[in-house]
């Protein structure tokens, strides 16, 4: 099916207990939505039509290689992480830009991937930021249920993402849940 914000999700739902699925994913462009103007590589885009990634270690930096590579491409990623020289090293290696918290608020789509001891910190810092903002939060935090997530930084649509490794090469599978 095809979520029409900004992620399109392809391939087989495999029901499991509870509420998790697993499912196959890939980033693909989707219609422009009301927002700020800004222009990446000569192209204009609104600013909701762009997807940050706060925390890039592992997971973090996996996916963005991931939508990096994919047709949604560069351009339209954002990445910010508390060790400036690992987020400078990740925008040389995929071609993305370095994010401001600011701009990162203003995103579509903000993947939450930093260590869920560190988040309790990051979401003081993120929740002003977020005032009046409707970014969909997508959490790639480890033992942090959504309620946590809601807690710390308003009630703002989330989804709850476990990604694989394989997902760097296109290759793996994501559990999530809404």
């Amino acid at each position: 099916f095809h979520v029409n914000l900004r992620i399109r999700i392809l391939g087989f739902i495999i029901p499991q207990s509870g509420v998790f699925s697993y499912i196959f994913f890939a980033f693909a462009p989707a219609p422009c939505y009301n927002g700020g103007q800004e222009k990446r590589n000569g192209k204009e885009y609104r600013m909701n039509d762009l997807c940050a990634f706060v925390g890039c270690g592992n997971m973090g930096g996996a996916l963005v290689r991931a939508a990096a590579k994919s047709s949604f491409g560069p351009e339209r990623i954002g990445v910010l992480d508390h060790h400036p020289d690992k987020t400078e090293a990740l925008c040389r290696e995929t071609g993305c830009h370095a994010a401001s918290s600011e701009e990162a608020v203003s995103a579509r789509f903000l993947f939450l991937g930093m260590k869920p001891q560190a988040f309790a910190k990051a979401a003081d810092e993120l929740r002003p930021l977020l005032a009046g903002k409707t970014p969909v939060l997508v959490s790639m935090l480890g033992g942090t249920p959504i309620a946590r997530v809601k807690e710390l930084l308003g009630e703002l649509p989330v989804i709850r993402i476990m990604p694989n490794l394989p997902v760097a090469v296109g290759a793996g599978m994501t559990l999530w849940c809404a």
